[in-house]
């Protein structure tokens, strides 16, 4: 296999270069042990949604569902209902908000002693089961999103096939009328004892969506190999394995968006002697390429979120990892990428595990303090000439056309008057920017 990699982009790691201006956000006290979160999601400034898992009592916990909702004002605790309750495994991983009155939780639970999937659909007023025991395999889910109309959600399901088999197989499940239907993703790891899973999914349109994660595999005689990163595609009609991602073992993709067909980033890290370093692919509309940045000292980093909100402005956040960890925010302008000031909060030790953009342009990141597991959330607005869509910072007729194509994409961008939906108020609002000019 070819191993591509792009023009280097030095990227300093030891000096803060520039601040978002981030403002933390209070959530409510969690009310037992500690809470992960793990992904957000927003349809607009007053609909963001955080999830994730809670603990309580002793050794060994209870597992809980997770969930909070931003109103604009405040975070409110809204809890899915747990299907296990005895608390031995409730677990929302990833969350999709399209409106006020519908969202989407996926997560896992366990079951007759294994462990099942289940969806939950937000109705404006309460969460409800839509699904659950989708493939009747142990299985998990890591991550929900759109692609164009299509909603996707992928993660991992134990392979019933005996031996030489691999365990188990990627997961991908679109929603099709209030069912979840199961589309086969063809594997990196084919034989033996090993995963395949899909940590993230995105798309742009119904035809055009990737899905990254990691495979490893024990076989013998062999081919084995450990976690290794890979990419799969959807182009209307199935999932094909992505064949220029470089296969470099002890490297994992744990997100990805995409811009356009002929730009999307993937991020995640690359675990080396000692240290974990961050790591950033690009998909160019032919080949996957990794961007190479300078290393992180000691202990290194993780990039665990990436969010765009135009070819020139992407974020990618993670943790600096160390004796106390910080978070990490790195910047791409559309030439180079480089690290932003950590934030600061109330706390020490943080690390952002999840991340979102408003389509009015407000960046939102979640984590948790290391030392205690207490969750934090902070936001910081983008938002400096929305209509400048092309980001050349001028406003020209390109604009109206990246507008257009926004819009015919479902591209929540568009959705300029900030309703949750695409109509021609949106045309309007955009015009109404674009005539006021920029600042």
């Amino acid at each position: 296999m070819r191993y591509a990699f792009a023009a280097t982009l030095l990227v300093c790691a030891a000096q803060s270069l520039a601040q978002l201006g981030w403002e933390q956000v209070p959530v409510p006290p969690v009310g037992g042990n500690f809470a992960t979160v793990f992904d957000m999601s927003a349809s607009a400034d007053d609909d963001v949604w955080l999830v994730g898992e809670h603990t309580t009592g002793s050794l060994p916990w209870k597992y809980w569902n997770y969930a909070l909702h931003y109103d604009g004002t405040a975070w409110t605790r809204i809890d899915p209902p747990d299907l296990d309750a005895d608390g031995a495994h409730n677990e929302l991983a990833g969350v999709l908000a399209i409106s006020p009155t519908e969202a989407y939780a996926v997560g896992d639970t366990k079951w007759l002693g294994a462990q099942e999937l289940v969806v939950y659909r937000w109705d404006g007023d309460q969460w409800e089961v839509e699904a659950r025991n989708i493939t009747g395999q142990a299985s998990w889910f890591n991550d929900i999103d759109r692609a164009g109309d299509d909603i996707w959600a992928v993660g991992l399901w134990t392979n019933p096939a005996p031996p030489p088999t691999i365990t188990s197989l990627p997961l991908a499940l679109r929603r099709e009328g209030g069912l979840w239907v199961r589309y086969d993703v063809p594997p990196l790891a084919e034989f033996g004892r090993g995963l395949n899973d899909l940590h993230a999914v995105d798309g742009i349109s119904e035809t055009d969506a990737w899905a990254v994660g990691d495979a490893n595999q024990t076989f013998t005689p062999g081919p084995s190999f450990g976690f290794t990163m890979f990419a799969v595609h959807w182009d209307g009609q199935r999932w094909t394995l992505d064949q220029t991602m470089p296969r470099t073992e002890l490297t994992t993709l744990l997100d990805v968006t995409m811009i356009a067909s002929d730009d999307v980033w993937a991020v995640g890290y690359h675990a080396q002697p000692g240290t974990n370093q961050p790591l950033i692919m690009h998909y160019d509309g032919a080949t996957w390429t990794r961007t190479e940045i300078d290393p992180f000292p000691g202990d290194g980093a993780i990039l665990r979120e990436v969010v765009a909100r135009s070819a020139s402005e992407v974020y990618a956040l993670g943790v600096i990892d160390g004796v106390e960890t910080m978070p990490l925010v790195m910047r791409y302008d559309g030439s180079e990428w480089t690290v932003l000031e950590s934030p600061t909060t109330d706390g020490s030790g943080e690390q952002f595990m999840a991340a979102t953009l408003t389509p009015a342009g407000t960046i939102w990141g979640a984590g948790l303090y290391s030392f205690d597991g207490r969750p934090f959330t902070m936001r910081a607005s983008l938002a400096t000439c929305r209509a400048d869509l092309d980001g050349d910072g001028e406003l020209t007729i390109f604009d109206f056309l990246t507008f257009q194509n926004l819009f015919d994409a479902g591209d929540p961008t568009a959705d300029f008057d900030g309703d949750g939906d695409l109509t021609i108020f949106d045309f309007l609002a955009f015009q109404n920017e674009f005539d006021t000019g920029c600042a």
